[in-house]
């Protein structure tokens, strides 16, 4: 059922692949069919992502800035967006979405946000 929720990204314009993952970086499902990675080197991808937003997470709150719920990160030719269920959600996940230069990630910003409580319900159900 989780892949299904990932659907939800697949018509915003640049969608490139995502992941839903448990905070720790382990992938619970990923839509890479736009990549041309074997799964192995997706999940180093993704653990990568998830170390820096963890980092992110720790400096917040080290500066007492508080929680961080999303990171947005820019390259040369995507744009990676990390979105936070929260710490103390119900299941602590991380979601990720990549998109090309050209893509909306603000729209996909928007629809993983969307997306966080359906994927709580589900791993809770």
């Amino acid at each position: 059922m989780l892949d299904k929720v990932l659907d939800r990204l697949k018509d915003i314009k640049g969608y490139m692949g995502s992941a839903i993952c448990d905070y720790k970086g382990e992938i619970l499902v990923a839509d890479i069919a736009s990549f041309d990675a074997t799964r192995d080197e997706y999940e180093i991808i993704m653990g990568t992502f998830n170390d820096i937003f963890r980092a992110a997470q720790k400096a917040s709150k080290s500066l007492d800035l508080g929680r961080t719920y999303d990171m947005t990160i820019e390259t040369e030719q995507s744009t990676i967006v990390t979105i936070c269920s929260g710490e103390d959600a119900r299941v602590h996940i991380h979601l990720y979405a990549i998109f090309d230069k050209e893509g909306n990630a603000n729209l996909g910003k928007l629809t993983l946000k969307k997306i966080v409580p359906i994927v709580l319900n589900e791993l809770t159900a």
